[in-house]
């Protein structure tokens, strides 16, 4: 969190692109949902560094699982994550508990690799926030518009 307070650039160790097309419409249509409800204007630098603390912070989850590769492996372990992520959330989802799947909160990944005491031989691909889901958090009523088409081809042949 000092180093987002301290404006230090962010350099996750899985650097990603900014999304095209209708990915980056998704993106920006999310955003402006998450911070309408919040109440951020896009003026308001203040309320929305406030929003990135908190994403750092893993949104005071009491528990973060934090997801790390062996340099070796990737990228082709990228998909495991993403299975390994989908899984504990649904595990934590059959115990009540809610998660939150994140890169944001592995921005900075030397101070993960210091506190979890991992290698340098490792990468930190991802953070799960895991705690019991405040429903009364407007963030908490987003439903993102997704659609099978243009995710998935369908073949009947």
């Amino acid at each position: 969190m000092r180093q987002l307070s301290a404006g230090a650039v962010p350099c996750p160790d899985i650097p990603s692109e900014r999304p095209a097309g209708v990915y980056r419409e998704r993106q920006i249509a999310l955003a402006k949902e998450l911070f309408r409800l919040l109440g951020i204007a896009r003026e308001d630098r203040e309320k929305r560094a406030a929003w990135d603390e908190k994403q750092v912070r893993f949104f005071d989850a009491p528990a973060v699982l934090v997801i790390a590769v062996d340099r070796s492996t990737a990228p082709r372990s990228f998909f495991d994550v993403g299975m390994l992520s989908q899984t504990i959330a649904l595990a934590a989802q059959h115990y009540g508990l809610g998660t939150c799947v994140q890169q944001a909160g592995v921005n900075y990944p030397d101070l993960i690799r210091r506190a979890c005491g991992l290698a340098d031989s490792r990468l930190v691909v991802m953070a799960v926030a895991l705690g019991y889901p405040d429903w009364d958090q407007p963030v908490n009523t987003i439903r993102t518009q997704r659609e099978l088409e243009g995710v998935i081809t369908w073949r009947t042949e």
